[in-house]
C-alpha cells in the first residue's frame, strides 16, 4: 500500500503545482483543509460532536461535485488487485505524473480522488506545502523535509537570526587557521632556507 499512498501524494503535489492560480486549484485545497480539520477532530475524540457531521457532510458534497465510476485493476509485480474510483469526466488543468515508469493524466478530479485516499488512510501529511517559498507542494515522508528545494532550505537557513553570527564565527575561525598555516609555510621555509646555507 505504502507504494499506492506515495502515487496519491504524488497526484496531489503535481497537480497542485500546476494549477497554481486557477479556481479548480482553491476547490481541491479546500476539500484538503475539510479533510484535514475531520482528521484532527477524530483524533482529538471530538468526531461525535455536530460540527464533525456538518464538515463531513460538506466534504462529501464538496466531492459529489466530481463524476467517478468505480476500476479494478491488477498489479502484475505485486499481483495485488486494487478496486478504485477514477473521475470520469476530464475538467480543468490537465498534468501528467510520472511514477515507477507510468504516466498517468491527471485532473482536477484526480487529485480530489487522490486526497481522499490519502485522507482515508490518515496520509494527508505526505502532501506539503513548502515552508519557505509557500507556494510549492511536495511529496515527503519524514516530517524533517520542510522544503521544496535546495534554494528554499539554503534561503531559511540565511534567513536565521544566529546565520550571521554563525558566519562571523566560521569565517573568523577559517581566518585563524589560515593565519596559522601561512605562519608554519614561512617557519618552515626560513628552516629549510637555513639548511642550506
Amino acid at each position: 500500500m505504502r507504494a499506492l499512498s506515495m502515487t496519491d501524494a504524488l497526484v496531489v503535489a503535481e497537480w497542485l503545482n500546476a494549477a497554481k492560480g486557477t479556481k479548480a486549484r482553491t476547490h481541491v485545497l479546500g476539500i484538503r483543509t475539510h479533510l484535514e480539520y475531520l482528521r484532527e477532530m477524530a483524533d482529538t475524540g471530538r468526531a461525535g460532536e455536530p460540527e464533525f457531521r456538518l464538515r463531513h457532510n460538506h466534504v462529501n458534497e464538496l466531492l459529489s461535485h466530481y463524476t467517478f465510476h468505480p476500476i479494478l485493476s491488477y498489479d502484475l509485480p505485486s499481483g495485488v488487485w486494487r478496486y478504485n474510483a477514477v473521475p470520469k469526466n476530464a475538467r480543468g488543468r490537465t498534468v501528467e505524473v510520472t511514477h515507477q515508469g507510468v504516466t498517468v493524466e491527471v485532473n482536477e478530479g484526480a487529485a480530489a480522488a487522490a486526497l481522499a485516499r490519502l485522507a482515508a488512510r490518515g496520509e494527508l501529511r505526505k502532501v506539503r506545502l513548502c515552508e519557505w517559498c509557500k507556494e510549492n507542494y511536495r511529496v515527503s515522508e519524514r516530517d524533517m523535509d520542510r522544503f521544496c528545494s535546495d534554494h528554499c532550505r539554503n534561503a531559511d537557513y540565511q534567513a536565521r537570526p544566529s546565520f550571521k553570527a554563525s558566519r562571523k564565527r566560521i569565517q573568523k575561525d577559517w581566518r585563524v587557521r589560515e593565519s596559522e598555516r601561512n605562519a608554519e609555510a614561512l617557519a618552515r621555509a626560513r628552516a629549510k632556507s637555513k639548511g642550506r646555507k
